[in-house]
């Protein structure tokens, strides 16, 4: 893909999102809890995955979205 094809991609997206209301975001949130859930009923053995993994793991992905938040 180039570099122009990437971002009207991103520009894409990005309108795409703007369109949201906090009821969709918070949909998608519950559909993603709900994916999640689905998988550990599918295989049991998830639950067996030490908590501080999944504790790293969401630290690690709130961080970027934290930092876009927070900056001026």
């Amino acid at each position: 893909m180039k570099g122009s094809e990437k971002m009207s991609f991103i520009n894409w997206a990005n309108s795409i999102v703007k369109k949201f209301t906090i009821i969709d975001v918070f949909l998608i949130e519950l559909s993603s809890l709900a994916f999640g859930i689905l998988l550990v009923a599918l295989i049991p053995s998830l639950m067996e995955i030490n908590i501080w993994w999944i504790i790293t793991v969401i630290i690690l992905l709130a961080i970027k979205p934290l930092y876009t938040s927070l900056k001026k």
